[in-house]
């Protein structure tokens, strides 16, 4: 599979799968990259890991002097640990990157966006540690990237609030849904 691209608020993103939600039947392959997403979602998955590292150096051109990795943080600050402490100490031993889920964190914990509680700004109760990233460019990751909105509303921050020279994301897959194609 190839990485795709596209932009959301002038900001360029790339994944790697398709994502159908669970309310839609899919195809086997389809089925297979939904179930990866989840265990990578509930911290079970260093298989999904190579699909980011493909990622990172794509987005670096193999080059990551100027480059910090940040998440998007989960719901909870023990969600946000689970999915990815390990990925991040991963990206600082395999390409000797900055990478830290304590770049972007939450106030405090909130309702997870799925249960149908979606913030009209999901990134406002969000903390930038602009002295991690200030002058740098980011690599932004999440799990999957659906509408955008939390990506760019971050991204926005990160280049506010934070100082950060540009910021790009990175997703294991995008949402697609079957009523709109």
């Amino acid at each position: 599979m190839n990485i795709q691209s596209d932009l959301v608020n002038g900001y360029r993103y790339y994944y790697w799968l398709r994502y159908i939600p669970v309310r839609f039947s899919c195809s086997e392959q389809e089925s297979a990259a939904r179930k990866l997403i989840f265990d990578f979602k509930d911290g079970r998955a260093p298989q999904a890991w190579s699909y980011f590292d493909r990622g990172i150096s794509y987005i670096t051109g193999g080059s990551v002097s100027g480059y910090v990795v940040a998440f998007i943080p989960a719901s909870t600050r023990d969600k946000t640990y689970k999915r990815f402490l390990e990925l991040s100490k991963h990206f600082s031993a395999e390409f000797n990157i900055f990478s830290s889920v304590k770049i972007v964190t939450r106030q405090r914990d909130t309702v997870p966006g799925h249960t149908g509680q979606k913030s009209t700004d999901p990134a406002a109760d969000f903390i930038i540690d602009s002295g991690l990233i200030k002058g740098r460019n980011v690599i932004l990751i999440d799990d999957v990237i659906t509408r955008g909105t939390t990506f760019s509303d971050t991204a926005g921050k990160l280049r506010s609030a934070g100082g950060a020279r540009s910021v790009t994301g990175l997703f294991l897959g995008k949402t697609f849904n079957p009523d709109y194609w």
